[in-house]
């Protein structure tokens, strides 16, 4: 898998798993992208983030704003997802992540590009301070610790 790319394994389709997320995951924003995620034991050879993004249809009507914005997301995380994907490997994780827009404007690239910048760095810095504090606590249990 080239590291630039964002393949069918790492889009987060399942409802089930939407639901999942939604109910034991933690979350944090940074306006204007909030970010829900968990992190889990990585139970295959090469770690990977699912990720999903998501833009309010209350915020823009028109589904070709919405889907200009998610474009920009994706496109901010394709390009920034590497050290993340260094610090999974090292950690021996995997993620799942939803990504939502929740300005009424639309953005510029460079905008969304540092906010999801922002977003990956944090997450590594949550997983990190969790694995400190909690240090006997299984891997695929730390997301609810806290």
């Amino acid at each position: 898998m080239s590291e630039y790319s964002l393949s069918f394994r790492e889009k987060l389709k399942s409802t089930k798993e939407f639901s999942a997320l939604f109910t034991k995951g933690k979350s944090f924003t940074s306006y204007p992208v909030k970010a829900i995620f968990h992190f889990e034991q990585n139970s295959v050879a090469t770690p990977f983030c699912q990720t999903a993004f998501s833009v309010s249809k209350r915020n823009f009507k028109k589904a070709k704003d919405r889907n200009r914005i998610k474009r920009l997301m994706r496109e901010a995380f394709r390009l920034n997802k590497g050290t993340f994907y260094d610090y999974l490997t090292t950690s021996g994780k995997n993620c799942r992540l939803i990504l939502i827009f929740l300005d009424r404007k639309l953005p510029e690239f460079s905008d969304v590009q540092d906010k999801i910048i922002l977003i990956l760095q944090r997450l590594q810095k949550e997983h990190e301070e969790v694995t400190k504090r909690h240090p006997d606590i299984p891997s695929k249990d730390i997301s609810k610790s806290h």
